[in-house]
């Protein structure tokens, strides 16, 4: 059975020096010729010429050299290609393979440079924007991100004290020559949408189809303060707050636990991908639809993410942010972290690939 590490063909063709590109890129994986689609050893007339010329057309289209080994069954011979995973990317004859399950797909557009920056540890937020200065930053933004990481003790109180440079350069947002990230200029930047026109949090308060659009609002900050604005907004607008008591004290919960749906909010901006289009969160009477740009990175399933996992955030600079200020943690908890918020009002959880949110 052909899976993501095994992939059958009966024939050689040269075409499918792709697959090691592919498996170089992925996991690695084992390419098998001499065996049909339904896994039945048929056997290659060619096993010697393809030892002693694989090789050769291998480095010559990848630049790598796999491992070749004639196997025999029942007097059949046939062919294992054994591909390692490469920490570089690799191409074949200029162009970008991936294996994805039990398929081949060639990389190319958006896909392409998630891959590339993949491999090369780095992340969109980490781009620097040349042109920006310090005077694009919002000291106040900076401000109130200081006072929430010292509050939750993931920052000195000496932080007061330093200077918006100083604060950015300890925070990476800022390289050895002076200049500014995309992360400082999303989450600290006077005017977002001049570096990212998509840096906006849009909600809309729908009646009874798609169509009909009662009101809606378009929140536009920088990222850091960007969860309490939207939960601001939301309460003002959107959410009915009942009212109970709790002695002599005023209580007014939301519909939706607050830390669930502050959560939601923090992920989906840490998450978002910024080359797509804005957050989108439409109130209905009855539940949330909240939409993010991007998808799953490739060590997170909708499985997964259920389970304990470890973090693998879009955004590593913007998420290093909000973690320090105490908005989400790092150790890939947030989908458990609104599983229990939710179980303990006994409300249905959300699944993880839906956009609705049961009210």
């Amino acid at each position: 059975m052909e899976t993501q590490a095994v992939e059958y063909k009966q024939q050689w063709d040269d075409k499918y020096l792709t697959y090691i590109s592919g498996f170089a890129n992925a996991q690695g994986g084992t390419l098998y010729i001499g065996i049909n689609d339904a896994g039945e050893i048929v056997g290659v007339n060619n096993a010697k010429y393809l030892l002693e010329n694989l090789p050769n057309k291998a480095i010559q289209a990848t630049g790598m050299i796999p491992d070749i080994e004639i196997l025999t069954d029942e007097g059949k011979e046939y062919v294992a290609i054994r591909i390692k995973p490469s920490d570089q990317p690799v191409t074949c004859n200029g162009k970008y393979y991936m294996r994805s399950g039990s398929t081949l797909q060639e990389l190319n557009g958006t896909a392409l440079t998630d891959f590339l920056m993949r491999q090369t540890h780095t992340t969109w937020d980490m781009h620097i924007e040349p042109d920006a200065t310090l005077d694009d930053i919002d000291p106040e933004a900076v401000n109130y991100f200081v006072n929430f990481a010292i509050d939750a003790k993931r920052l000195n109180v000496s932080a007061k004290h330093e200077s918006v440079e100083h604060i950015l350069r300890n925070l990476k947002l800022i390289n050895k020559q002076g200049q500014l990230t995309f992360a400082a200029l999303m989450l600290f930047g006077k005017d977002i949408e001049d570096y990212c026109l998509s840096a906006s949090f849009r909600i809309g308060r729908f009646g009874a189809s798609q169509a009909d659009l009662i009101f809606d609002d378009n929140i536009i900050c920088p990222l850091i303060r960007m969860p309490e604005k939207v939960i601001q907004t939301l309460r003002s607008r959107y959410l009915v707050a009942p009212i109970k008591y709790e002695g002599l004290h005023r209580i007014e919960p939301l519909e939706i636990p607050e830390d669930a749906l502050r959560e939601m909010i923090c992920n989906a901006i840490v998450h978002k991908d910024y080359r797509g289009t804005f957050i989108q969160m439409r109130v209905w009477d009855d539940h949330i639809d909240l939409w993010n740009s991007g998808t799953f990175p490739p060590e997170i399933t909708s499985e997964n993410l259920m389970t304990s996992h470890e973090s693998h955030p879009r955004n590593e600079l913007i998420a290093k942010v909000f973690y320090l200020a105490g908005f989400i943690e790092n150790w890939g908890r947030g989908y458990e972290k609104i599983k229990d918020a939710f179980a303990k009002e006994s409300l249905q959880v959300p699944p993880p690939l839906s956009k609705s949110v049961a009210a």
